[in-house]
């Protein structure tokens, strides 16, 4: 409803004065007023614009200064929203109504976009409708205020999306920091999170919990209850870290660890690597510590250098070139033994090529082996190698791949000098055509050795014969002779013609008997040995046999406080004559006995053993022993070593000529003032039977 009694701008008062001039100067007070404003009178005419108002709006002046506003508005190509124009009128009737101001909701108007033609730009105005009311109370002008709000709400909607995204970003770290959380609570490593410059525990996962043996450090200061921690490597290099910024990591670090509830120290090895946290202003104020527990790889790791020390130790004792070659022909191992052929220390050999160290001629020599080997293939080959002008070897090799994961990483190589084989071959070889030509002359030989040895047999028989015979015959004049002694010395008993002198002839003729009964008695063993060689074997068990040897001698044992140690197992057996197998025995511990040193107690030590073709019995005595230059006649018959002790020198005699016929062999090791080690060497598969 627009107000009839509104006066125009120009119009004469009352008092007859005209108000043209001081119109003309609230007019341009107006229009230099800040801010966008539109003078309107009660019938919505424009009267006045000001300057901020077509700044703001881009306005023609000529389109509404003097015209209808709301018509000038509607006719406008920016107003595109009806409701705009209803709402507006709205508002304009509603001041001239009531007299008071009215404040519109924020309303939208497009405006020419100045950089555009034929574009506009939709801005938002807050708009403000004031009266100006005149002396009677009435409304005699309104004025039309419009800010454009678009740049606050820019900013506030800019401001609203930041917010969003802060919110965004606040919502999305913290779904990280849950992550990283989560991520570091099951990682399986030890981790922790020290705060500031105290170093204060801020996180710990359960694996740094478990390596703190169950105490409590949430909370608390690294190292807090470690006395004179300052001290300690570990703790001044991660204050360093704090300090510097700068990241540190070790490996391979022995910390012991208290454990409870017993208060053990473990030695724990770890690989640790300590880094600065930052905080916003890129100052740091934390440190992040990763530890990795490689106790078990320090431990598998010496283990494997142990196993190494003792491959090397083993590979330098033996007498063959151990090595390993890589892919690019490298050597990577090398044992001692390569130090004899190629001079040169086993560790100045690694890394360099085979073919520089064997030389050309060789490498060449074997070069499609290595080809060969390097393909996955196991080698076994003999080849003359010329390593050197004056060093030429004949070598056994054999390579052995190292296949990992399907893959050849290199070959194992071991060389075997085969020289002296390859040339025993040679000279084998040149002997054939030798042999060849000897075998003709060595059958005339054996025929003529056949013929002697027939001839010997009947001179062993004839001479055994006559040996027996003899020995038998003269049994009968030596009974005699020692029956007229005994007579004689009755008789000269009687007739108390026993002088001293008669009596020492006649002990002295005594003595003389006996010892001629005795090498009549040996005479007659021997022969009986030569004629009992073909006595049936049996299987003899040679602990039985021993002890009955023992019981024979047990007068010479306590006589000597002989000590004897029998080292043979209880089922210990040989299949041998039994006589013959006693009377070794026999012989060998009644000499170890009767030869033992004045100044000590006889030891004898009995043991039993086997090789591949012989079975082995040893007696070892500590007696007076002898010089082994003499040993060519310890097994002579009636030689004896010790001419102050009892003896025919028979035994040994008969104990080579009983292992002989069995096709074995005796073997003797002594000193003089130590004693004797005697081995028989009985064999499993007889010749005859003994």
């Amino acid at each position: 409803m627009l107000n009839k009694d509104a006066k125009p701008i120009g119009s004469v008062t009352p008092g007859g004065g005209s108000t043209d001039g001081l119109f003309h100067d609230l007019e341009s007070v107006f229009i230099a007023l800040p801010g966008a404003n539109v003078l309107l009178s009660p019938d919505l005419v424009v009267e006045a614009i000001s300057n901020d108002y077509y700044t703001a709006t881009q306005a023609q002046k000529e389109c509404l200064l003097g015209n209808h506003f709301l018509e000038a508005l509607a006719n406008s190509p920016a107003t595109r929203e009806v409701n705009a124009i209803n709402n507006l009128q709205a508002s304009l009737e509603q001041v001239l109504a009531t007299g008071q101001p009215h404040e519109m909701e924020r309303v939208s108007f497009d405006a020419p976009d100045p950089h555009q033609p034929g574009a506009f730009i939709t801005h938002y105005w807050q708009i403000r409708h004031t009266p100006v009311l005149g002396t009677n109370g009435q409304v005699r002008y309104l004025i039309h205020s419009v800010i454009n709000v678009t740049p606050k709400l820019q900013v506030e909607e800019q401001l609203r999306d930041s917010l969003r995204r802060e919110q965004e970003a606040l919502r999305g770290a913290e779904q990280i920091r849950h992550r990283l959380e989560s991520l570091f609570r099951q990682a399986p490593v030890a981790i922790c999170i020290l705060d500031g410059p105290d170093l204060v525990y801020e996180f710990i996962n359960p694996t740094y919990q478990q390596l703190a043996m169950g105490f409590q450090q949430l909370g608390k200061p690294f190292m807090g209850n470690f006395a004179e921690k300052e001290k300690h490597p570990l703790y001044r290099r991660i204050r360093e870290v704090y300090e510097t910024g700068q990241s540190y990591e070790e490996r391979g670090l022995l910390i012991p660890l208290l454990r409870e509830p017993d208060g053990r120290l473990e030695n724990h090895y770890f690989n640790y690597i300590v880094q600065a946290r930052y905080s916003v202003q890129n100052q740091v104020d934390g440190l992040l510590i990763f530890a990795f527990d490689v106790t078990d790889q320090i431990k598998s790791r010496k283990a494997a250098e142990a196993s190494a020390h003792q491959l090397r130790l083993v590979t330098d004792a033996l007498p063959v070139l151990v090595g390993y070659l890589d892919k690019e022909e490298k050597y990577r191992f090398a044992n001692q033994a390569y130090k004899d052929w190629f001079l040169q220390n086993p560790e100045e050999l690694l890394g360099r090529p085979v073919r520089e160290v064997v030389g050309e001629k060789a490498y060449q020599t074997v070069k499609d082996k290595i080809i060969r080997a390097l393909q996955g293939e196991r080698l076994t080959f003999e080849a003359k190698m010329p390593y050197r002008d004056d060093f030429v070897k004949h070598i056994r090799v054999d390579y052995v791949p190292d296949i990992q994961e399907g893959k050849v990483a290199g070959f194992y190589t071991m060389v075997t000098d085969i020289t002296s084989q390859v040339e025993a071959r040679k000279a084998l070889q040149e002997s054939e055509q030798q042999a060849k030509s000897l075998a003709q002359e060595l059958a005339l030989a054996n025929e003529g050795l056949q013929k002697i040895n027939r001839q010997l047999s009947r001179t062993n028989v004839d001479l055994d014969n006559f040996i027996y015979t003899a020995s038998h015959d003269l049994k009968a004049p030596i009974l005699n002779i020692e029956g007229l002694i005994g007579l004689l010395r009755r008789q000269l008993s009687k007739e108390n013609s026993w002088s001293e002198l008669i009596q020492e002839i006649v002990h002295l003729v005594l003595e003389s008997v006996q010892r001629f009964k005795h090498t009549i008695h040996h005479l007659t063993d021997i022969t009986k040995l030569q004629k009992e060689s073909l006595l049936e074997a049996s299987q003899i068990n040679l602990v039985d046999l021993i002890k009955d040897v023992q019981l024979d001698l047990y007068p010479d044992i306590q006589a000597t406080q002989a000590q004897i140690r029998v080292e043979v197992v209880p089922e210990a057996t040989l299949q041998f004559s039994e006589k013959n197998l006693r009377s070794i025995i026999y012989n060998l511990l009644s000499n170890a006995l009767k030869y033992h040193a004045p100044d000590r107690a006889p030891r004898v030590r009995i043991d039993f053993s086997e090789t591949t073709e012989f079975k082995v019995l040893t007696v070892q005595d500590n007696g007076l022993g002898f010089n082994l230059a003499q040993e060519h006649k310890l097994f002579t018959m009636f030689m004896r070593l010790h001419d102050h002790v009892e003896g025919a020198g028979i035994g040994l005699y008969m104990v080579k000529k009983i292992i002989d016929n069995a096709g074995g062999t005796i073997e003797v090791q002594s000193k003089v003032g130590e004693g004797s080690t005697f081995k028989v060497y009985f064999p499993k598969k007889a010749i005859h039977n003994p």
